[in-house]
């Protein structure tokens, strides 16, 4: 799993600068990345891709291709992004910036919640 290839497909409603209409936001954008992290602990994938708010809830796609055959799998969904939080010049202050990993919940995890509703 470690370094397999996965996107993100969602609507990050957070990015673009809307005056100038940079994009669609009636349309979903595609971010790819890679697995970094697997949490027993947790339950969770952990995932190098940026994610943004409107992503949220949004699938994870795990993609393969083996001597010439290609393959796609839902491998969950996006639950959070992780934050990099740093002190301004002044110290009194914290910012908080996307560091470019993101939580995922498994797919099976996510299915087991929804039917025991």
């Amino acid at each position: 799993f470690l370094g397999e290839n996965i996107f993100v497909i969602g609507y990050p409603t957070s990015i673009g600068l809307k005056r100038i209409k940079q994009f669609d936001y009636n349309r979903p954008l595609l971010k790819r990345g890679a697995i970094a992290s697997i949490s027993n602990t947790y339950k969770t994938i952990i995932i190098d891709c940026p994610v943004y708010h409107g992503n949220s809830g949004g699938p994870v796609f795990l993609e393969r291709t083996d001597f010439n055959r290609y393959s796609l799998r839902l491998l969950g969904v996006v639950s959070q992004y992780i934050p990099v939080l740093s002190k301004t010049a002044s110290k009194k202050e914290m910012t908080i910036q996307n560091s470019s990993y993101a939580v995922i919940v498994p797919i099976e995890y996510a299915v087991n919640l929804i039917l025991s509703q």
